[in-house]
Order: structure tokens, then sequence, then C-alpha cells
């Protein structure tokens, strides 16, 4: 297979990429710990720490049902997880993470297989930086 030839005036792509600036020093970086089976009620579970942001995430499953294979996603912020206590009431913020994780899971999940279940998801953010 022949490789494709560039013309003799062209510039290299390297001339034109500029160094970036603000390139956090590696020693600066956040240590990364992942830990999985950390739920031992539920199929499977995981818990990720990177610096200041905690997550754990659990999946039960498949429930039977009477109708097609669908995936649900539940996305909850610990009431400790922001400077403002948050309240059990869940928010329009949480709701849209929710269908954002939905949206980004069903294409991965062979839905054919799970012909009459349910995959329940759960994901709960124990602590970021972030203000509410």
């Amino acid at each position: 297979m022949d490789r494709f030839k560039a013309p003799a005036d062209a510039v290299d792509l390297c001339h034109f990429i500029k160094p970036r600036e603000n390139v956090v020093p590696v020693f600066r970086i956040p240590h990364l710990y992942f830990c999985l089976d950390v739920n031992p009620s539920a199929d499977g579970s995981a818990y990720l720490e990177y610096g200041n942001i905690k997550v754990i995430c659990s999946v039960c499953g498949p429930v039977e049902l009477k109708q097609e294979g669908q995936v649900v996603t539940s996305f909850k912020f610990a009431p400790f997880s922001t400077q403002i206590r948050r309240d059990g009431v869940r928010d329009p913020e949480e709701k849209r993470l929710s269908q954002l994780l939905l949206s980004a899971l069903e294409p991965s999940l062979v839905l054919s297989l799970l012909s009459q279940g349910q995959l329940p998801s759960w994901q709960i953010p124990n602590h970021s930086n972030r203000t509410r």
C-alpha cells in the first residue's frame, strides 16, 4: 500500500501549533484512586477519587420487566458534596446529569440481551470543588 505523499511546498502542521501556557506541572496533578466492588449489596460498584472529587457508582440488576430491556440512571449529589448543604429534593442539575449519563451509556449496551430486564445504575458524587 502506497503512502500519501505531501506536496513539496507543504508546511508541517507543528509549525502552527503554539505551546500551551496553562500546562499543570506533573507534581501538581492530583492522585487517582480507584476501587471496585465497594458496595456488597450491588451486582457491580466502583469508587473513584481524583483530587477533591469522590464518586461512587453502583449497578443493580437486571430486574425482570414485562416489556423490552431498558436502562435507568439516577444521579444524586451527596448532601455534603458542596459548600452549601443540599436538601433531599432532586434538583434540575441532577436530572440533567442523569439524562446525560443515560445518553452516554445507552449506545454502549446491547439491550436486546436484556430482553425483559431493567438495569438500574446510581451515581453519587461525595465531594467536589464546585459551589452550588
